[in-house]
């Protein structure tokens, strides 16, 4: 008969991997509020009070917010404070672990690897999973686009595809910059190992599918933002990192790589799981694009935990050992973040007493916060998509940036640089009360030789703030 003992034993290495994902999921969770968090938030109290089409509420420059809904949830959500944005992401959170747990029970009909698989493939790609960003969201109906898809595969019957509408219809408001990932994951579907080898009912409604990608309220108007936003020279100047490609030599690329393993060792033990195989290559390609994709990178974790044939090795004394390792180095780390888990902007809003003042804010990360705080005249903020003459009509926006942060203005026709002198930099901040600019930005170098005009009111290690002298 076995003891109480033996049946710890047994499962120790399941308690140990359980107590390490709890600790690294605080982690993450304690950090998953960030810049982009708080214009989102502006946004969607500005519609909330019927400025709908166009949002214009910091800067005048026109943006569609293609997150709209998103925006509305969080700032219903923030009315409630860090709790509300914080159980925000944990709500969201759940449900992508139901909706995986349903998705790998589904494929392997073993519930006690799908709850472990379902965590693990949230922590996997916490990058954009533990945050307050609308990823998240285009996660939870990619997976829940899977599991219909699945279920169709399985039963062959049509009803099954019909809850894909509302999903691809939610996904879009929710998150229209990445509507084609629903067409890119069901291409796989078309082929069946019976003939016809086309399965031409899905094919038929795939056409309906990506229509129901675009039936947002800003239309046709949202997809075009995002090809007029691409195609101008904004992201030329300033490398946003949700555009720049994924490199397998830093952090996200190193899982990628583990990923890529796995899947050739899958290919090797399991010859014919060519439609995992396909998922994890194609998806793998389209992350390295642009870190902006990151968040599909769940799909073929999700996969590959079906894949892999059991769990038995978590049981080993090795797995054991192991498993205690990592405990104790997550709780040092835990205890090390959370006397630290993000920058205190609060001295450097403080230091700006006349809230309606004109802003030039270099600083592009603290213009959402800025404006959450009540500044609500703000040159520049991190919506930089904005900022294109393209969208806002306003020329020079970036090229200006560029003069004050880095000292040089570039011609975009032949892409040459000219330094500039200091009288030009005083020039573009002559009408506005203050600047807000980061530690190493060329600005300080011009404002701080001219103490008539500007004084330093605030200075730590990121930011310094000046004010422009009456």
């Amino acid at each position: 008969m076995k003891t109480v003992y033996d049946k710890i034993n047994k499962y120790a290495s399941l308690i140990l991997l359980i107590v390490f994902m709890t600790i690294l999921y605080i982690v993450f969770l304690l950090k998953s509020q960030d810049n982009d968090m708080f214009f989102e938030i502006m946004s969607g109290r500005d519609i909330l009070n019927g400025n709908f089409h166009t949002i214009s509420h910091m800067n005048n420059f026109p943006i569609i917010v293609q997150q709209w809904l998103y925006a509305v949830c969080l700032a219903i959500t923030d009315k409630f404070g860090t709790v509300g944005n914080i159980g925000f992401v944990l709500v969201q959170n759940i449900m992508l672990c139901s909706l995986s747990y349903v998705f790998i029970n589904i494929k392997t009909h073993n519930k006690p690897r799908a709850i472990i698989g379902s965590i693990f493939a949230l922590l996997y790609c916490h990058d954009y999973m533990i945050n307050v960003r609308p990823q998240i969201i285009t996660a939870i109906c990619l997976v829940a686009q899977l599991i219909f898809m699945e279920l169709y595969k399985e039963k062959k019957q049509i009803r099954y595809l019909l809850p894909i509408f509302p999903i691809l219809i939610l996904s879009a408001n929710m998150h229209q910059a990445v509507f084609l990932y629903h067409g890119f994951i069901m291409i796989p579907y078309f082929y069946k190992k019976e003939k016809p080898f086309i399965d031409w009912k899905l094919v038929a409604f795939t056409p309906f599918f990506m229509a129901c990608s675009l039936l947002t309220p800003y239309g046709l108007d949202g997809s075009l933002y995002i090809v007029r936003t691409f195609m101008s020279h904004t992201y030329e100047i300033i490398g946003i990192n949700e555009i720049l490609p994924v490199s397998f030599i830093d952090y996200v690329g190193i899982k990628m790589f583990l990923l890529c393993g796995v899947t050739i060792f899958c290919i090797y033990r399991q010859k014919s799981n060519y439609f995992a195989n396909f998922f994890t290559f194609s998806v793998t390609i389209l992350t390295l694009i642009s870190a902006r994709h990151i968040s599909i990178m769940i799909i073929p974790v999700l996969f590959l935990l079906c894949t892999i044939e059991d769990f038995k090795f978590l049981h080993t004394v090795y797995a054991r050992g192991c498993m205690c390792l990592i405990c104790i180095a997550m709780c040092l780390l835990f205890v090390k973040h959370t006397k630290d888990i993000r920058y205190d902007y609060g001295p450097v809003v403080n230091a700006i007493e006349e809230k309606d003042a004109m802003i030039y804010n270099t600083a592009m990360d603290l213009g959402g916060w800025l404006e959450y705080n009540g500044c609500t005249k703000i040159k520049l903020d991190s919506r930089c998509e904005a900022f294109s003459e393209e969208i806002s009509g306003v020329p020079n926006v970036m090229t200006d940036y560029l003069v004050l942060s880095q000292g040089y203005r570039i011609d975009m026709e032949d892409y040459s640089y000219t330094m500039v002198e200091d009288d030009e930099i005083l020039e573009l901040v002559e009408d506005y009360r203050y600047v807000v600019s980061k530690k190493n930005q060329y600005v300080n170098r011009t404002l701080n030789r001219n103490p008539d005009e500007w004084t330093k009111i605030f200075d730590d290690d990121v930011y310094t703030v000046y004010i422009h002298n009456d």
